[in-house]
C-alpha cells in the first residue's frame, strides 16, 4: 500500500490558516490539512477488539474499505476546489511493521553486491 505524507509546509499551513487569524509563532500552524485527524469511539474500538489502547505518540497502519457518498467541484475566482466524501465502512488497525529487508534478490547478490556486479 502506497502512502502520502500530509505533512503542512509552513507556507501552506498559513494559507490554510487565514491571513486574519493570527497564530502567534509558526509552531501554532496546523500540521496536516483540516479532516485529516480520524477519531475513534469506545463503540467503534470494541468491534475492533481493541481492548488496549495505544500509547500517544504510537505508529499505526490504517487499512480501511469505504464508500464514496459525495462530491463536489467548486471553482471561484482563486482557482478550483475538490472534495470527496467518504464513508468508512470496513477498518483495520495494527502497530507499524518495522521495516522488512528486501528479499527480491538472491542471498548471494546481498552478502557479495559488488563482486556480482562488477
Amino acid at each position: 500500500m502506497k502512502t502520502t505524507d500530509l505533512t503542512l509546509t509552513t507556507e501552506e499551513a498559513k494559507e490554510m490558516n487565514g491571513d486574519c487569524s493570527p497564530c502567534g509563532s509558526d509552531d501554532n500552524l496546523p500540521k496536516y490539512p483540516w479532516g485529516t485527524s480520524l477519531y475513534l469511539s469506545d463503540v467503534v474500538l470494541k468491534k475492533m477488539g481493541m481492548n488496549e489502547l495505544p500509547a500517544v505518540g504510537s505508529k499505526m497502519m490504517l487499512m480501511a474499505e469505504v464508500t464514496v457518498t459525495g462530491m463536489s467541484k467548486r471553482e471561484d475566482q482563486k482557482g478550483v476546489d475538490q472534495t470527496v466524501d467518504m464513508q468508512m465502512t470496513s477498518l483495520g488497525l495494527e502497530p507499524k511493521a518495522e521495516a522488512q529487508p528486501d528479499r527480491s534478490e538472491g542471498r548471494a547478490e546481498r552478502m557479495y553486491p559488488t563482486m556480482l556486479t562488477s
